[in-house]
C-alpha cells in the first residue's frame, strides 16, 4: 500500500511550471504572478473548503516560493465560508509555514464581500500589527481591488 503524498508534495508538483506568469490552473483557484508590481494573485472561483481549501493554500506557498513573492493578494469574494472550520489549520499550521519559508514578512491583502468586511472589522480576528510582524505575516482586508493593491505597493 502506498502513502499518499502529502497536500504540500502535491501541490508542488502540481506547481513545476511558471509560463508567461500565468500559473497552471486549479479547478478552484486561478493563480497569477505579475512581476511587475511583484504580487501574486490568487483568485478562488467558487465556494471551497476542507481539503479543497488546503490544497489552494499550499498552491499558493509553493507558486509564491517560486518567484519569490512575498506580496499575495487573495480574492476570496467567491469562496464562501472564510475560513471556516479550518481556521485552526489556517493560523496554526498553514500561517506559521508560510513565515518560516520567508525572510521578511509575507503580506496577505484580501479580497472579501462587504458583508465579510463588517464581521471581521467586529470579529477583530487578527492580532495586533506587532504581533502579526513578529508572526511574519501582516493581513489586510479589502472591498476594492485597487485599494488592495495599493496597500501590497505602499509595503513594498
Amino acid at each position: 500500500m502506498s502513502i499518499p503524498p502529502s497536500p504540500i508534495d502535491a501541490a508542488l508538483l502540481a506547481q513545476r511550471e511558471v509560463l508567461s506568469g500565468q500559473l497552471p490552473a486549479r479547478p478552484m483557484l486561478q493563480l497569477q504572478y505579475h512581476s511587475d508590481c511583484n504580487h501574486l494573485v490568487a483568485r478562488w472561483r467558487g465556494p471551497t473548503a476542507g481539503a479543497e481549501l488546503e490544497e489552494g493554500y499550499w498552491a499558493m506557498l509553493v507558486a509564491a516560493q517560486q518567484v519569490d513573492c512575498r506580496f499575495w493578494l487573495i480574492d476570496a469574494r467567491l469562496r464562501g465560508d472564510r475560513v471556516g472550520n479550518n481556521q485552526e489549520w489556517f493560523l496554526n499550521t498553514y500561517m506559521p509555514t508560510v513565515s518560516a519559508r520567508f525572510l521578511l514578512p509575507v503580506h496577505f491583502s484580501y479580497l472579501i464581500p462587504p458583508s465579510y468586511l463588517y464581521e471581521v472589522e467586529a470579529e477583530a480576528i487578527t492580532p495586533p500589527l506587532p504581533e502579526l510582524l513578529a508572526r511574519g505575516y501582516r493581513v489586510q482586508a479589502f472591498v476594492e481591488e485597487q485599494a488592495a493593491r495599493a496597500w501590497l505597493v505602499s509595503q513594498q
